[in-house]
């Protein structure tokens, strides 16, 4: 068995700035703005909540049911995820692909990445995988590639498929941190939510570099203009910009119905599937 000092070390290197999700468009907010949100999140419930962080350098204070259940939820099956992609097996599927290089500036305040020439793009992605031990001439570590971690409560993944609001949020950070291509896993565990669990998933993504810059950013652009999104701002929602009859909402649902579904049909690839026993990680989430 391999020895886990030879594997890359993933790590989230830095605290989080109390405002970066104020100031800036994060890779969960794309989601929304295009009607893609997982949980059902709209836009305008993320701009009350960028408009409450930038008044009071706070975060808003979560729904009950977030705060107690989903967020603890996710969290804990965040942790078993990464312990069963990481773990030391010489047969393992997932090795280091392509290095690439991430500057200094790069770097967001706090735990994530703000993007180069863009400011106003920012993502903390839920692993980041780098190489070790440093290479070159200055020992200098690189950045591999990233991953996505989910852990749905009730909905089945379906074999080889990706969501498109997960698409673009990987997408998105692809962009930030400028990686070739990202993994996404999604473990479904056995509860009383989901009896004939547990399901896993993972596939590979790559970076669809011309779709993201060419398509998505610059409608983000439009809503970073028109939601007054920037340091020192304080975020508002301009009704009659995202009213559903305007030219900003038919460019967007374009996009979304027409360009993402058949950008999403290449450049996603299954790596592995598995239903039942086999899927089984040694990791249990308590559901009681």
């Amino acid at each position: 068995m391999a020895s886990t000092s030879s594997w890359p070390r993933f790590f989230r290197p830095f605290e989080k700035g109390e405002r970066t999700r104020a100031e800036s468009i994060t890779a969960t907010d794309v989601g929304a703005i295009f009607g893609l949100d997982a949980n059902g999140v709209q836009w305008s419930e993320k701009v009350e909540d960028k408009a409450y962080e930038a008044r009071t350098g706070e975060r808003r204070p979560e729904k009950p049911s977030m705060a107690t259940f989903v967020k603890p939820w996710g969290e804990r099956g965040e942790i078993a995820s990464a312990l069963w992609f990481f773990r030391p097996d010489p047969h393992s599927p997932f090795k280091p692909g392509r290095e690439t290089t991430i500057p200094e500036q790069h770097r967001a305040r706090g735990r994530g990445w703000r993007h180069a020439q863009i400011e106003w793009l920012a993502c903390s992605p839920d692993r980041e995988v780098w190489s070790w031990p440093p290479e070159g001439p200055e020992a200098e570590q690189r950045l591999l590639y990233l991953i996505e971690m989910k852990t749905p409560i009730r909905k089945r993944p379906i074999r080889g498929t990706l969501p498109p609001g997960y698409y673009l949020q990987m997408q998105h950070q692809m962009c930030v941190c400028d990686v070739p291509y990202s993994y996404y896993v999604c473990w479904l565990p056995k509860s009383k939510f989901c009896p004939e669990g547990p399901y896993r998933s993972v596939l590979r993504v790559v970076r669809d570099k011309d779709f993201y810059n060419d398509v998505v950013v610059p409608i983000l652009k439009q809503v970073v203009d028109n939601s007054n999104i920037g340091p020192g701002l304080v975020p508002v929602f301009d009704l009659e910009f995202y009213r559903d009859d305007g030219p900003f909402a038919a460019e967007r649902d374009r996009v979304r119905d027409q360009i993402l579904e058949e950008r999403m049909k290449s450049g996603i690839n299954e790596i592995y599937w598995a239903q039942g026993k086999e899927a089984e990680t040694g990791c249990t989430l308590d559901v009681s």
